[in-house]
C-alpha cells in the first residue's frame, strides 16, 4: 500500500494506487496491468484497456518509460 500524493518530484500528483497487490487508477479504481508497467511489457491483448502508464495514464508507454520517472 502506498499513500503518496505526489510523484518523486513533488510536482505531479499520483494517479494510481496499489491495493492488495493490484494497481488501480485512483479516480476510478479501474485496474491497470502490472506486467505492462515493467520493462518486459505484456502481450495479453484481451485486456489492452489496462495497458496505461501508471505514472501519467498514457497508452503510448509503460511506467518504465514514462517521462515523469526519476532519472537514475
Amino acid at each position: 500500500e502506498c499513500s503518496a500524493e505526489h510523484l518523486w518530484d513533488n510536482v505531479h500528483a499520483t494517479i494510481s494506487k496499489q491495493v492488495n497487490k493490484q494497481l488501480l487508477v485512483q479516480s476510478s479504481d479501474k485496474p491497470l496491468c502490472v506486467d505492462w508497467q515493467q520493462g518486459c511489457g505484456c502481450t495479453n491483448r484481451p485486456h489492452d484497456k489496462r495497458h496505461l502508464c501508471s505514472g501519467c495514464l498514457s497508452a503510448s508507454h509503460s511506467a518504465q518509460y514514462c517521462p515523469r520517472t526519476q532519472a537514475n
